[in-house]
């Protein structure tokens, strides 16, 4: 395995955030603006991977979370160090949950619209965009913002 720098010796908490298909996302203690992505075993590469697809994102002017970098994180008290891709931490609901609320067929169509248009950005950058859907994105009401996350089978 790789070795990446700590995080300034910020521990990570042990309750998750959300837990996907490819990894886990914890919140950083005392940072409430950043979280971190850890991908099972065997698939360490992958916080890399997801760091640079996002950082190639956002310097582009797709809306993704603020990539940190790839830092060695301690769970569980710090019985396990693991690689993790650290990000902005978004405060905006997911996509597909905003979606199942009751809304107007042309609030919902404006939704998907913005989604599309975020999607379509990545795609003229020259990036495959395998698992992205609704479940990927999350949408601030107070930025009018949608953002995209969780780049992990995404290629170039």
């Amino acid at each position: 395995m790789k070795t990446y720098p700590h995080l300034e010796n910020e521990d990570f908490f042990h309750r998750s955030l959300g837990i996907g298909v490819d990894g886990s996302v914890y919140t950083v203690r005392r940072r409430d603006d950043l979280v971190g992505k850890v991908f099972p075993r065997n698939n360490d590469h992958l916080a890399e991977h997801e760091f640079n697809i996002a950082s190639t994102l956002y310097s582009n002017g797709v809306s993704v979370p603020k990539p940190e970098g790839v830092y060695t994180i301690s769970l569980w008290g710090g019985l396990v160090k693991k690689p993790a891709f650290v990000m902005e931490r978004i405060h905006a609901p997911r996509l597909d949950k905003l979606l199942r609320k009751w809304m107007n067929y042309s609030r919902r169509n404006e939704l998907n619209h913005k989604l599309n248009r975020e999607f379509d950005k990545a795609r003229d950058l020259g990036f495959v965009l395998k698992d992205a859907s609704v479940y990927n994105a999350f949408y601030s009401e107070e930025e009018d913002r949608m953002i995209l996350f969780d780049f992990a089978r995404w290629m170039k």
